[in-house]
């Protein structure tokens, strides 16, 4: 589960409680301290083990002091947490970090949303007929995903640093050449085989995302393409998506150089 990482708590959230306005001052600090710990400690990010023990170890207190605190803050009628029981035992649960709990699930569910979304009207978009030219296809994916080569001179050597592998570059030969010949249609230079396609591993990284990636993760993916493969790039997006390190490139390239490593040893 992917925890929001910044706690949303205005002054005038904390001032215009009434609940709040009746604790005095020993009982404001608990009742702070434990809304950071549910925040930072627990998995649901809205709950703490109403325990003594445990509630004296974040509050620096003796163990009966703690449950006396404790008592003052789920008083009925005044309650600022609740109690609630679990299979693990009995918690206390706060009502304004469940709903920020909540509203960070959603704002997540809305951008997969959109970024399915974007996939779908990019493919639809960029879909080609069996019957066009490579000549064709070529131009359709410079026009869509962008180009990233520069005609220089036949003498010139230009460096192009990838995301995900800082100490690899490419060294391309950057002769121009012509898009079209008099004889039979030829492969361009550079070009991807047939099967190899990054049009899928950038609809993937995208949906993974939730976004449209930047002009240095677009040049990365169509890198780990031609160095790993379509296959082996999608699965190692997946994986660092599932393992909750897809928005770091370098972490995202290791994991796609592991998979090919693995599928040809």
């Amino acid at each position: 589960m992917t925890k929001a990482a910044v706690l949303h708590f205005t002054p005038s959230d904390y001032l215009s409680d009434y609940k709040t306005r009746r604790l005095d001052l020993e009982e404001h600090g608990a009742y702070m301290l434990l809304l950071w710990h549910m925040w930072h400690d627990s998995d649901c990010q809205c709950e703490f083990p109403m325990d003594a023990l445990a509630l004296a170890s974040i509050w620096g207190v003796s163990p009966e002091h703690a449950m006396t605190v404790c008592e003052s803050l789920i008083a009925p009628g005044v309650a600022l947490v609740k109690v609630v029981e679990r299979t693990s035992g009995t918690v206390l649960q706060s009502k304004r970090l469940r709903e920020q709990v909540k509203a960070f699930s959603e704002m997540l569910r809305t951008k997969a949303e959109a970024g399915r979304a974007s996939g779908k009207a990019r493919r639809k978009k960029g879909a080609l007929t069996s019957a066009d030219t490579d000549e064709q296809k070529r131009t359709h994916d410079e026009q869509v995903f962008g180009s990233v080569e520069h005609v220089l001179n036949k003498s010139e050597l230009t460096v192009f640093p990838c995301l995900g592998s800082p100490d690899v570059s490419q060294h391309v030969d950057q002769t121009p050449v012509s898009s079209r010949s008099s004889d039979s249609p030829r492969k361009e230079r550079g070009s991807y085989p047939q099967d190899e396609k990054p049009t899928i591993a950038i609809e993937t990284y995208i949906g993974k995302l939730g976004r449209d990636l930047t002009a240095d993760e677009l040049r990365s993916v169509k890198r780990w393409v031609k160095e790993f493969g379509s296959g082996n790039t999608c699965t190692g997006i997946g994986y660092a998506a599932q393992d909750g390190f897809i928005e770091d490139p370098k972490r995202v390239y290791g994991q796609i150089k592991a998979i090919a490593k693995g599928a040809s040893s």
